[in-house]
């Protein structure tokens, strides 16, 4: 006896609803044909067939589109690289040379031109600080609408709403008002260029820049606030006003003064700066030693020194390669220190291989700096290899908001060492 019935009518709920309702005796066999269809194991097998037609093919496209991505990213940072080094090296002051230097330039543009069209139909993707590289270069060569509309795509992603894709840090959003206002600085010195014009324009950039830096006093912010202010009197000494440079130099100064602790890189930048209630004396900074290295036995651990920053110094964990000697899917963790104080740690985000050469390194945010800052992925540096041998390799470190730096990283310990010299 069926015990599923409405007490009033005696009839199943669903039979009763559809008296209720006044549904046609048509449309209760139509319904019923509908709904027996898939109690069918061969018609539920049909479903499940059409769906994953439609959904792998679907996934596969979706991955295979990420790879192209992270492959386009990866040659125009390559190639964005070059053209900043070309940039160095034509007005190195050894370079005499004419029609080399002629040649050069030319060179340059080409790559620059190459940089540019792999960066407009994925500049929705990019990392700001590769953009930011690509529009010093832009605005440099006179490009400046094409410099302008990266550094305006990087300030629209800090605004509104917009799914799938990661609102920059508020470090780059100020840093896009600071390379806007070296566009405009650039710009001025056109000949037959309304000065006052950009001159207006530079200032509003550079106010942009650092409001969006006032409202945090941690030690970090008010380091790039005081390098941003003497990147605004820089501006402004280059824009022909003297008495705005020495004020906002004097600014980046008086911003020092707030700091607990202060940055070696900061202080470098800003200059001389007021003693902060110091000894006359001071002891000197203990400096980084080698057996204070992180290490561990499945990884090989290198030394990293920066020859532009005594005072610096890392500690690069990384996993061995795979047994067809590829470092492609290895893991790895870069320990950054300060004097002899930990600062940050970042993750190995990627790996560029040439053959089973590395050829370069990204690493993300891995403790986020400051605390609470959310835990969505941020690159924070890159790591251009230039030459790798056995137990060393050199290239160029490029960290957001800071200008990129040589390293040298040598080998302290292979995989397996740890283990057995304590077991020893």
């Amino acid at each position: 006896m069926n015990d599923n019935r409405d007490a009033a009518t005696g009839k199943p709920p669903l039979i009763a609803l559809m008296d209720w309702i006044g549904v046609s005796e048509s449309r209760r066999m139509a319904l019923a044909n509908f709904v027996g269809w898939f109690k069918q194991p061969s018609n539920l097998l049909s479903v499940a067939a059409i769906v994953a037609v439609v959904i792998v093919p679907w996934i596969e496209k979706v991955v295979k589109a990420d790879e192209d991505r992270r492959a386009k990213i990866d040659s125009l940072l390559e190639t964005t690289n070059k053209v900043i080094a070309m940039n160095q090296q034509r007005f190195a002051p050894s370079s005499g040379d004419v029609l080399g230097s002629a040649i050069l330039a030319a060179q340059r543009e080409n790559e620059l031109a190459r940089a540019n069209a792999i960066a407009e139909p994925i500049r929705h993707e990019v990392y700001p600080a590769v953009l930011f590289a690509l529009s010093n270069e832009l605005c440099v060569s006179g490009r400046f609408d094409e410099a302008r509309g990266y550094l305006d795509d990087v300030l629209k992603r800090g605004t509104g709403i917009h799914f799938l894709a990661t609102r920059p840090s508020i470090d780059e959003l100020s840093q896009a008002h600071v390379v806007s206002a070296h566009c405009y600085a650039e710009q001025s010195q056109e000949g037959g260029k309304a000065g006052d014009k950009y001159k207006k324009l530079a200032d509003d950039e550079m106010a942009a820049a650092t409001a969006l830096l006032e409202h945090d006093q941690s030690d970090r912010v008010l380091g790039q606030l005081a390098i941003v202010y003497v990147e605004w009197g820089e501006t402004d000494e280059r824009m022909g006003d003297s008495a705005g440079g020495q004020s906002h130099r004097q600014q980046a100064r008086e911003t020092v003064k707030k700091m607990r602790h202060v940055d070696p890189t900061v202080s470098s930048i800003v200059g001389q700066i007021v003693a902060q209630a110091q000894p006359t004396a001071p002891p000197p900074r203990p400096t980084l030693k080698e057996e204070d290295l992180p290490r561990t036995p499945e990884g090989d651990t290198y030394f990293v020194s920066f020859p532009e920053a005594p005072d610096e110094a890392a500690a690069l964990i990384l996993g061995p390669p795979d047994k067809h000697g590829s470092y492609a899917e290895s893991a790895g963790v870069l320990y950054v220190y300060q004097g002899n104080l930990f600062s940050e740690a970042d993750d190995l985000y990627s790996v560029t291989t040439v053959g089973s050469r590395l050829a370069r390194l990204v690493f993300q945010e891995s403790v986020p700096i400051p605390p609470g800052s959310g835990s969505e992925t941020r690159i924070q540096l890159v790591w251009t290899i230039e030459k790798i041998d056995k137990d060393s390799m050199t290239g160029v470190q490029s960290r957001v908001a800071r200008p990129p730096r040589r390293f040298i990283a040598r080998l302290a310990s292979r995989q397996g060492d740890v283990a057995s010299s304590k077991s020893n």
